[in-house]
């Protein structure tokens, strides 16, 4: 009962800020002006460099292709940028020494540490899926092929990046000691974090030493499955339509990251990919509670 007590004013807090919390809504949609302006000529070309010289596609069938690109580009950084922002209560009740006044209401140091990464879970969970709705809505307009099944795995995607996301926000940000430092860190995520992730251009482009070392980096796996299920039945749509095999399909999506290659050249599929991030997310829960119970006994 103090847990879920807990729980709310969390959650409370969070949404008391009307500012914040219109902020972080209204962030995906804009987001997904920007990436229309900024991106779309980028995957365009992209996408034109691989159809065969000759070869003719209806564009709403191109824009599909191109809208899925961009759209999981939005869904594979969102989940992670979003998470500092949603996880700067921790360090606002040590700065305030709140959490000092809720342990002396007897809760457990582990429940109120694990409010926190629900409450960050929770938040920036509903900003991943205003971003996914903002993305269907402009797939739906310039052309739509997502079936049920991409999308239910769409959603499996963006639910394992958002736990990806706050429990390494929440790890972080359990060292930072003023908002200020949260803040800074946070700018530099947003920053970075789409470039060597993937999402704003392919690994391909990257030096071969960078090349190998975001391989190492469990996001750059996220986005290739967040790009292959995005895309791939426009993809299947556009070989129907050229009468052609899936090697056009294969070469298109190599060319964005949506079939990753391995240090070994051999290809990462999809399902592999997200398997490497929820793998990632349990040894990350696995080092946050043990961060908490070791300076929990610290304290002691």
């Amino acid at each position: 009962m103090k847990f879920l007590t807990l729980l709310k004013r969390n959650l409370s807090i969070f949404y008391k800020d009307k500012m914040l919390f219109f902020v972080s809504l209204i962030t995906p949609i804009i987001l997904i002006i920007l990436y229309a302006t900024f991106l779309l000529k980028v995957y365009r070309d992209t996408f034109s460099g691989a159809i065969p010289d000759g070869l003719t596609l209806d564009s709403k069938i191109i824009e599909g292709v191109i809208g899925g690109q961009m759209v999981s580009s939005l869904l594979a950084v969102i989940p992670v940028t979003t998470s500092f922002s949603s996880a700067t209560l921790i360090v606002r009740d040590k700065v305030n020494k709140t959490i000092d006044d809720i342990m002396m209401t007897g809760v457990n140091k582990l429940q109120v540490i694990v409010s926190y990464f629900i409450t960050t879970f929770i938040n920036t969970m509903l900003t991943s899926l205003v971003a996914l709705i903002a993305g269907l809505i402009y797939i739906a307009i310039v052309g739509w092929y997502i079936t049920f099944s991409s999308l239910m795995l769409l959603l499996v995607g963006i639910i394992i990046m958002t736990l990806f996301g706050s429990l390494f926000a929440s790890i972080v940000n359990y060292f930072l000691k003023s908002e200020q430092q949260v803040a800074a860190f946070s700018t530099i995520v947003s920053s970075i974090y789409g470039f060597i992730c993937g999402a704003y251009m392919p690994l391909s482009q990257f030096p071969i030493g960078l090349q190998n070392v975001v391989k190492l980096l469990p996001g750059t796996y996220g986005t290739s499955y967040l790009r292959y299920v995005s895309m791939i039945d426009a993809l299947n749509a556009m070989k129907e339509a050229l009468g052609a095999d899936d090697s056009i399909v294969n070469s298109i999506l190599e060319s964005v990251d949506g079939r990753m290659i391995a240090y070994d050249n051999n290809y990462v599929s999809p399902l592999w990919c997200i398997l490497i991030v929820a793998f990632t997310t349990i040894v990350l829960f696995s080092l946050y509670s043990l961060l908490v119970l070791f300076k929990k006994d610290k304290r002691k």
